[in-house]
């Protein structure tokens, strides 16, 4: 086909090209299309006396304030060309993605006069887009694309790993109510202890009563504090737990109201308590938590400490962090027990010495615990030797 001049092989171009094509003037004030190609008004379904004359901003209908008209905007007010992709309106409020490129047309004079905008239709790029950042909208034509097959299989493998979450979830219920006895075990059997001392006000002077009293007081807060969070968090994860709130506490002085709510306990069974506290070790914690981690581990030393031993407890820096020790005089741990040692339900070869229960719970809660206020707990045992166990929080 022969053209007579440039301007009919222009206009053959403009009126054949599959690429949606309008030019905007910018000496006009409200910038407006003067003129759209037969592919743009496909595109938009919109006529031709209808576009030109027209603010450019008309495709964009409602939705100015999207990222890439602000793109656009500040293109045309640089006179900088630029390439964006948009959300578009038709004349029947269809939404349609096109990508835009903004070519700056200027006269003989370098003086910017008009713009070329060239718009690609992105629509099934951008629902595609979607769809693979939206994995609850998988549909049948995501499956169909194969580079979508390995996506698709590990989001089926999450699926299947929620569901089984959501069976374990429903299986806990007596596992949490299990959790709720032990965990109120100890604070309760050291108020019983103090008021069963206090029954017999000819052995003490008033001074210890009101020792023993203030003490058993503060265990019972505790136990209602302890039992508010079981029953708000439902310990070890059974629901997803809220984040601790570590703040600085003085472990020094939790250790030594610990051990004197643990004086009638262990006098019963003739086991001495020997304490090493150093003062002012100001660990970050939270003082619940890091109260009850101790409790289990000095409950479980006199549990399973037979007769007229003794049971360690120490609180020291050792450099960034505050370390617990609690070591004991009993049977010691197999290296089958070392490996389960911090699990739910662990049953260990050493038994309680004083006919005390135990529900195999304590360990995996003091684990859970440690973790969450992002300290370490291990145990250093030699069977036959009785066991020590280590907790280390970073100091404040």
């Amino acid at each position: 086909m022969a053209f007579p001049d440039k301007q009919h092989l222009v206009e053959y171009i403009l009126n054949y090209s599959p690429l949606a094509i309008g030019i905007i003037d910018v000496q006009q004030a409200h910038t407006p299309f003067v003129y759209a190609n037969p592919a743009f008004l496909t595109l938009t379904e919109y006529s031709s006396g209808e576009i030109v004359g027209n603010d450019f901003r008309l495709l964009l209908a409602h939705d100015t304030q999207q990222v890439g008209a602000k793109i656009l905007t500040e293109a045309l007010t640089r006179g900088e060309g630029c390439r964006t992709v948009i959300r578009n309106y038709s004349k029947t409020n269809k939404m349609f993605w096109t990508e835009v490129t903004l070519v700056p047309v200027r006269n003989d004079a370098s003086e910017l006069t008009h713009f070329i905008a060239i718009h690609v239709d992105m629509t099934l790029q951008e629902q595609f887009n979607e769809l693979q950042n939206a994995y609850n909208l998988i549909s049948e034509q995501i499956a169909q694309l194969t580079e979508q097959t390995v996506e698709i299989e590990l989001i089926n493998t999450e699926l299947s790993k929620r569901h089984d979450e959501l069976q374990e979830l429903h299986s806990s219920r007596n596992e949490l109510i299990q959790i709720v006895a032990h965990d109120l075990q100890n604070p309760l059997s050291a108020i019983m202890s103090y008021v069963e001392a206090m029954r017999n006000p000819h052995e003490m002077t008033e001074e210890d009563r009101q020792l023993f009293g203030d003490v058993a007081y503060e265990t019972a807060e505790r136990m209602t504090v302890l039992l508010r969070q079981l029953l708000d968090t439902g310990r070890l994860n059974v629901y997803e737990p809220t984040p601790f709130n570590l703040i600085p506490i003085d472990i020094s002085d939790l250790a030594e109201t610990l051990v004197t709510s643990y004086f009638f306990r262990a006098e019963v069974k003739g086991i001495r308590i020997e304490q090493t506290i150093s003062k002012g070790c100001i660990g970050l914690c939270d003082e619940m938590a890091m109260y009850e981690v101790m409790d289990n581990l000095l409950s479980n030393a006199v549990k399973y400490s037979p007769l007229h031993k003794t049971v360690h407890l120490s609180v020291s820096i050792i450099g960034k962090n505050v370390r617990v020790e609690v070591q004991d005089e009993g049977q010691g741990l197999t290296d089958d027990d070392k490996q389960r040692i911090f699990s739910k339900y662990g049953r260990l070869s050493a038994r309680p010495t004083g006919g005390e229960h135990s529900v195999g719970l304590g360990l995996a809660i003091v684990k859970k615990l440690v973790e969450r206020m992002r300290g370490d707990i291990w145990v250093e045992s030699e069977y036959g030797k009785g066991a020590r166990f280590i907790v280390e929080l970073p100091c404040a």
